[in-house]
């Protein structure tokens, strides 16, 4: 089994990021610790050189198994099941940038906070719409690649929307991507 540790790529106020900060120094520290990977937390890829990523995780014998979104959602508010349709769009755009990143790397991209919560005076029905809508967009954007797409398990205090099981089985049917979920 292979083990791996959250790692921010710069700095974020976003609370669920195990490390942050100096990030070279910080997948030294990993690796020393024993460490097989970092799951790299990339708010936006735009902002990191891809092939020095893989330089210094390289460099540490390690590799990167997973991209984490999630600080889209806690640093901008991006959300697939927003009820403003330019969040929903401008959500998909970012996770879809992640896209190239992610193949270039060789590791899959997880969806686990970007899905959002149900708006005030939205119904579940539309979020779960929505957001099967974004994961689509989202999938055909990775298209011809090796990129998958996990779906993170959120509690019931960071999404109403998919917490079991059975719930993201659903959602992986509902769906019907063949490059997101098993």
């Amino acid at each position: 089994m292979k083990l791996s540790v959250v790692l921010s790529t710069h700095a974020a106020a976003f609370q669920a990021v195990a490390f942050k900060g100096d990030f070279e120094a910080n997948v030294a520290r990993i690796a020393g610790w024993g460490y097989d990977g970092v799951e790299l937390a990339v708010r936006d890829p735009k902002l990191v050189n891809a092939g020095e990523l893989e330089r210094v995780v390289a460099a540490n014998g390690m590799v990167v198994p997973a991209i984490g979104t999630g600080q889209a959602w806690g640093e901008e508010g991006l959300s697939f099941t927003s009820d403003d349709e330019t969040v929903r769009a401008a959500a998909v755009e970012r996770i879809s940038s992640h896209v190239p990143l992610a193949a270039h790397l060789d590791a899959i991209v997880i969806l686990g906070l970007i899905r959002g919560i149900t708006p005030e005076g939205q119904t579940h029905e539309r979020s779960m719409e929505y957001l099967v809508e974004a994961i689509r967009a989202c999938a055909s954007a990775a298209d011809g690649t090796s990129v998958r797409f996990a779906l993170e398990p959120m509690n019931r205090y960071e999404t109403d929307l998919v917490h079991t099981a059975s719930q993201g089985l659903e959602l992986i049917d509902r769906v019907g991507a063949d490059n997101f979920g098993l």
